[in-house]
């Protein structure tokens, strides 16, 4: 791993297939990644993480923020929006993305409707493929209303909602440590107050969606 010359950053357990590390510092942390079968290595793959003492920022290519969001990525049980996440904190342990809804009956602050959460995203993780599964990643743990959805669960129109535009705010948290869950729980039982503690910075991504 290359990292800035202060640093004493270090990858947790480099010779396994999933590792982590927390930088220490601003500046960028290279990591590469090389698969050796017993007989011959692979191509060396290469991701850089940026720390950065600002805030967290978050990015798309699949909808723009303030934007309309596809329909693939609005209804519920489809795709998980591609997501590039940069200028990531100082102290950053893990990754925490929410989906949330502020449309009637639902109202802004903590009485919105919760959609899903993904709480413990290794930090290496920063580029998120659009409709990728982040339940592969160890020990990545997703808070849905919709449990039979395995992975991800878009915004679906909320019950007794009306129809017509309603606008979804997706948030990356930064955090200092992983975040514990309690099994099935669903996002409705979970808000900000929760990890608020562990909160380093924190980014938000928003669309809207028409629903007839």
């Amino acid at each position: 791993m290359q990292r800035p010359a202060f640093s004493t950053a270090n990858l947790v357990s480099p010779t396994l297939a999933k590792t982590t590390f927390v930088p220490d510092g601003v500046g960028a942390y290279v990591v590469t990644l090389t698969v050796f079968d017993g007989k011959s290595s692979s191509a060396v793959a290469t991701t850089t993480v940026t720390a950065s003492a600002s805030n967290l920022t978050v990015n798309s290519t699949s909808y723009a923020d303030g934007g309309s969001t596809p329909q693939g990525i609005a209804r519920s049980n489809i795709l998980f929006p591609q997501l590039s996440i940069s200028d990531i904190p100082i102290g950053t342990k893990t990754l925490a993305i929410t989906m949330v809804d502020e449309a009637q009956p639902c109202t802004a602050g903590l009485s919105f409707c919760r959609y899903w959460a993904v709480f413990n995203i290794p930090v290496l993780k920063a580029t998120i493929a659009e409709g990728e599964n982040l339940l592969v990643q160890s020990n990545v743990v997703i808070a849905s209303n919709y449990p039979e959805n395995i992975g991800y669960s878009g915004a679906a129109l909320t019950p007794g909602a009306r129809g017509g535009q309603h606008t979804y705010r997706l948030t990356v948290y930064a955090l200092t440590n992983n975040f514990t869950l309690a099994l099935g729980a669903p996002t409705y039982s979970v808000n900000s107050l929760d990890y608020g503690s562990l909160v380093v910075g924190k980014a938000t991504l928003t669309g809207t969606f028409n629903f007839p």
